[in-house]
């Protein structure tokens, strides 16, 4: 118990483990007795609020972070997104590419593609389609359910036909 107050690592690991076990009191009170703002703390408190319904704490937390990596982004996005609260999802993302920074990964793509299927509008999915063809996402096996899954639900049978017909390899998930 010595000496785990001061050890970063350690702390933002417990922090994790009790967020992801949904135990949110134990998760901020250790996160509290950290020293250091650690942003890996930071996303699994995100995470864990979440996952609780709980957007404003998670935002509260989102906004206090000074430096954000696109990993804290992605958090928050997919925080809204499991909450159905996709507008806020989209907004997220605008602020997002405001910043002009490329570190962004796959599953953020995803997520906003699920906010798409859950409002059930095809628009914004097409534009972020093209974006993720555009900057070169690459294109693995969950990118691509996720794309034919949003044109599915959204009504665009066709489109999702043709990104299905020209699979080289399909799986049973596609």
């Amino acid at each position: 118990k010595k000496g785990i107050d001061s050890n970063p690592f350690i702390s933002s690991g417990i922090v994790d483990l009790y967020s992801k076990c949904g135990n949110m009191n134990y998760a901020e009170f250790v996160y509290l007795k950290m020293k250091v703002e650690n942003s890996f703390a930071v996303t699994s408190m995100i995470v864990g609020y979440a996952a609780e319904g709980n957007m404003a704490e998670a935002r509260r937390l989102f906004d206090s972070l000074a430096d954000k990596n696109s990993v804290v982004w992605t958090a928050m996005i997919s925080g809204y997104v499991k909450t159905q609260q996709s507008d806020d999802a989209f907004e997220l993302f605008r602020q997002f590419m405001e910043r002009d920074v490329r570190d962004y990964d796959a599953l953020l793509f995803i997520n906003l593609l699920g906010a798409c299927t859950t409002q059930a509008i095809v628009d914004p999915g097409k534009q972020i389609h093209a974006y993720i063809m555009k900057v070169g996402i690459e294109i693995d096996e969950k990118v691509v359910t996720a794309v034919v899954d949003m044109y599915c639900k959204c009504g665009s049978i066709g489109y999702a036909e043709r990104i299905f017909q020209n699979l080289a390899s399909r799986d049973l998930i596609l």
